[in-house]
């Protein structure tokens, strides 16, 4: 039942053509990328991130560890799968500029893949490739800075595809091409951690549906498809044993929330809930815009919807797109009608089945993107392991996959029915005369998709009346432009409703045989460019490329921290509280998070500022705890209701006054917290160091300003438009110098050396008691060290000894420290302690032990010494893991050299 557009050449060809057709689309989509200069934001992974990681990338796959926010400390280590090794091999700004548009080309020919493995014809394939690229949510995703996913959902694809050819394969090749569906699930969990094992579900339901798919004729078949989902389970566990395992230590082992029993998921449901899908939102699917794009999107597009919101106008979701596209939905719903019918179906028995099967999961993967607005997600909440995924929508990837698979079955049954040489009869001339040929369930399908129009014509006009009632909503939310946000979503309404008319417009000439013999290549270019013209204006606001030339040039600032960074950090503001205790104004503000996000990253300063810590390990959160007390959120906010201090008004002293004593209590536990982290500078006010010194340092005063400065315009940067959003905005601005300021980079002279050498030492083992010592106002941290455990062979000396400590080289996972001293210590490394830091003193191995609760102590005999410090791991897994990807290569052209049997069936 193969289609007529099926029979234009093999696949090879076919394999080319969707090449250039989705390479010249996603060009069109991104052309911004061809200027030279020019790479895509990401907020997840900006270049300057890329960049911090360039010198020790192939390091990276063994074990990953930055050094740049916080005290440092490990993630997840690289794997050998698709982006990863790209990311390696093209360098930071290479992959900054095309890892987007490449990874959604690989989407696109991996849903091109599925559908010419399920026989349908080429054209279609081509068009279910465009579904797949160009759909919102990997879109949105990847332009966030999440390329991976993108693979992830085109892996799932491919299994697919795999699992339908090797049920009409016989012999050793129906059993290679099994192994390599579950390689390819494999790719997907490499790819996309907790969203590629949500996918895996999905590829494991329909190795299994296969059974009840399939023609029952051969013997054991129950076996064979029992044997088959058993060896893609292993063979994915195989490519992704490396991942699996970093997965695990990193994100949850020892690290808060993550215990697998029932007090631990209750404390994690509010968090691990924070990205569910309001069950209005699941318009989005349908109309792109209707609760705008992300934050920033300018002219009223920015997002105002319920995902992550708390009821604080800054807490909320960026709005990730989930638009599938007008003429894909339609396309799902008509080859569901199609299954459901048994006379003159376009489908065989088990494309049938298949078809449900797609429609149940695309409903189930909806329900529980709903997560905690519904009931549904509970249940599987409750199961082992899926507490620690957070985002219920992260079952939307599997959902819009679910619809493509669905538009590719309905573009077929338009194909086989209406587009197949043969079967389409020319036209008569007359109006009248079109509709002689569509009767019985045509009819009715011609019917209800015109009156859905009408449906939603009327329901557009509604929505258009309640325009003062929409914008009084959306007024509510702070941080929006109400009037402009209100006609931006009715503008997306009447975009949808007319692309919806366009596309029951060219099914209704497909029914009606307006498609002659002479018009069916036509047909197809008319489906395609109705398909791409939706989807790319859809997408367009996700898109946004800068010029990094300019964006990551220095400033007088960056010239001073990025001198030896390893000697030295920087504190803005504290987060994940972000007390904004410095400089309380919006605008620098955001202009702290661009630093910190990406230009500390790209002239690797190190910052005790957290960018992002999703999922806290244990030992950080009691360290924060301590230094920050939840009293401190009321010092704060009393901060930023004075944040030049040397300007206060007397009614403004006076209600300061009254709460110093509670401040100074409080802020007492954040200058001992910069002083164990070697937090030498501070951004704040030039004037007003005097109180500056007084509320943090009242008796020694050791701030000081370093030095004053300003902000101005970037060289090189265009002025940005007057409504232009904030975040935007304040990309175009620098420091620049000023002596008037009113801005200053204060130095801390109290913060410790990143390394010191002590000879006096305490032993406490207990954690709690450890936190409470060193948070103590009678614990010096310049003349004592807290060690946990003891030191065999070693005591702290009774007088003090003289020692000296330099770098003689740095890394982040490889660093050289040169020692001296008259008598035996404790050399502290003011860097967070991990498991697999590895100490060699003299080249010999030494013990590397926990200092000051959180830090690396290595013990030191008296004289001079060479202490190497290395980050290393087990590599096994890493090997394992090759060996999966070498067996991929090898099987895979294994089956492209040898010929295939001739009674493969079809």
């Amino acid at each position: 039942m193969n289609s007529g557009n099926a029979k234009g050449g093999g696949k090879l060809s076919g394999f080319f053509t969707a090449v250039v057709v989705l390479g010249v689309v996603l060009a069109v989509l991104f052309n911004s990328l061809l200027s030279s200069g020019k790479v895509m934001f990401s907020n997840d992974a900006p270049l300057g991130l890329l960049a911090a990681q360039a010198d020790i990338v192939w390091s990276n796959f063994q074990a990953y560890w930055t050094d740049l926010n916080w005290v440092g400390g490990s993630f997840l280590s690289g794997a050998p799968s698709i982006t990863p090794v790209a990311y390696a091999i093209l360098g930071p700004v290479l992959y900054a500029k095309w890892a987007v548009p490449l990874c959604l080309l690989l989407l696109g020919l991996s849903g091109w893949f599925f559908a010419r493995n399920n026989k349908f014809g080429n054209a279609v394939a081509i068009l279910t490739g465009l579904a797949a690229a160009l759909n919102s949510n990997p879109v949105s995703y990847a332009c966030w800075g999440l390329p991976p996913k993108a693979v992830t959902m085109g892996a799932m694809l491919v299994a697919v595809g795999l699992l339908h050819l090797q049920a009409r394969t016989q012999g050793w090749r129906r059993w290679a091409q099994i192994v390599l569906a579950g390689f390819a699930v494999g790719v997907g969990v490499a790819e996309g951690a907790d969203v590629g094992a949500i996918l895996s579900l999905y590829v494991a339901a329909f190795a299994a549906w296969q059974y009840f798919a399939e023609p029952a004729k051969e013997k054991g078949r129950a076996v064979r498809v029992g044997l088959a989902l058993a060896l893609v389970a292993i063979c994915a566990a195989w490519f992704a044993t490396h991942s699996l395992s970093s997965l695990v230590g990193t994100q949850i082992k020892g690290v808060a929330g993550m215990d697998q029993n029932q007090e631990s998921k209750e404390q994690r449901w509010e968090f691990a809930t924070f990205g569910s899908l309001p069950p209005a939102e699941t318009l989005r699917i349908v109309v792109p815009g209707l609760f705008g794009y992300r934050m920033d999107t300018p002219n009223g597009g920015a997002y105002w919807g319920g995902v992550g919101s708390d009821g604080k106008p800054e807490h909320r979701f960026s709005g990730s797109g989930e638009y599938a596209g007008v003429l894909v939905i339609l396309l799902a719903v008509f080859a569901v009608a199609n299954a459901l019918r048994r006379e003159r179906s376009p489908y065989t028995e088990s494309e049938r089945r298949y078809v449900w099967f797609w429609a149940v999961a695309a409903a189930l993967s909806l329900l529980m993107a709903y997560g905690r607005f519904a009931p549904f997600y509970r249940a599987l909440f409750e199961l082992p392991y899926f507490s620690t995924i957070r985002f219920p929508m992260k079952f939307l990837h599997g959902m819009d996959i679910c619809l493509v698979i669905l538009f590719g079955y309905g573009l077929e049954a338009v194909a086989r029915l209406y587009l197949a040489p043969g079967k389409v009869a020319a036209v008569d001339s007359a109006w009248g005369r079109w509709w002689s040929r569509v009767e019985g369930w045509n009819w009715g399908w011609l019917l209800g998709s015109w009156i859905a129009v009408g449906v939603a014509m009327v329901l557009a006009l509604l929505y258009t009346a309640s325009f003062q009632s929409l914008e009084q909503y959306i007024a509510a939310i702070p941080f929006q432009d109400d009037k402009a946000s209100a006609w931006f979503s009715i503008g997306e309404v009447w975009k949808a409703v007319g692309f919806l008319a366009l596309s029951v417009g060219v099914v209704t000439l497909a029914l009606a045989g307006w498609f002659a013999e002479s018009r069916l290549k036509f047909a197809w270019w008319v489906f395609g460019l109705i398909l791409v013209a939706d989807l790319v204006r859809a997408n367009l606001p996700w898109v946004k490329a800068y010029d990094y030339r300019t964006r990551y040039q220095s400033n007088v600032l960056f010239d001073v921290l990025k001198a030896r960074p390893w000697e030295h950090r920087v504190s803005a503001y504290l987060a994940p509280q972000r007390l904004g205790l410095m400089v309380a104004t919006t605008e620098f503000a955001y202009l702290q998070k661009e630093w910190l996000e990406n230009q500390f990253q790209y002239f690797h300063i190190q910052s005790l500022d957290i960018d992002q810590m999703a999922r806290t390990p244990e030992l950080d959160k009691a360290y924060l705890q301590a230094f920050v007390p939840p009293q401190l959120g009321l010092a704060a906010q009393i901060m930023q209701q004075f944040p030049q201090l040397d300007r206060l008004s007397p009614e403004q002293a006076g209600q300061l006054a009254e709460f110093m004593p509670t401040i100074q209590s409080n802020l007492f536990s954040i200058t001992r917290l910069w002083e164990l982290t070697n937090t030498r500078f501070i951004f704040g006010w030039a004037s007003g160091i005097d109180r500056f010194n007084q509320m943090f340092d009242p008796v020694q005063r050791r701030f000081k300003v370093r030095m004053p400065y300003g902000l101005g315009l970037m060289p090189g940067a265009t002025p940005p438009a007057s409504n232009a959003p904030i975040a935007d905005a304040i990309q175009s601005y620098t420091a620049i110098p000023s002596d008037k300021g009113p801005l200053a980079l204060i130095e801390f002279s109290g913060a410790l050396p990143r390394a010191r050498l002590y000879n006096r030492w305490e032993t406490i083992t207990n954690g709690a008691v450890s936190l409470a010592r060193l948070t103590s106002p009678n614990f010096n941290p310049e003349d004592t060290v807290i060690v946990d455990g003891t030191i065999p062979g070693f005591a702290p000396s009774a007088s003090p000894g003289k020692s000296e400590v330099s770098f003689d080289s740095y890394s982040p996972k490889h660093l050289v420290l040169k020692s001296k001293s008259d008598t035996a210590g404790v050399l502290l490394l003011n860097d967070r302690w991990h498991e697999n830091w590895r100490a060699f003193v003299d080249g010999q191995p030494a013990p590397v032990f926990r200092a000051n609760f959180l830090m690396r102590g290595v013990p030191l005999s008296p004289g001079e010494h060479s202490v190497e410090l290395k980050f290393v791991s087990q590599s096994t897994t890493l090997w394992v893991s090759l060996g999966a990807v070498v067996s991929g290569f090898l099987l895979a052209g294994l089956l492209m050299v040898v010929p295939g049997q001739k009674s493969e069936k079809t």
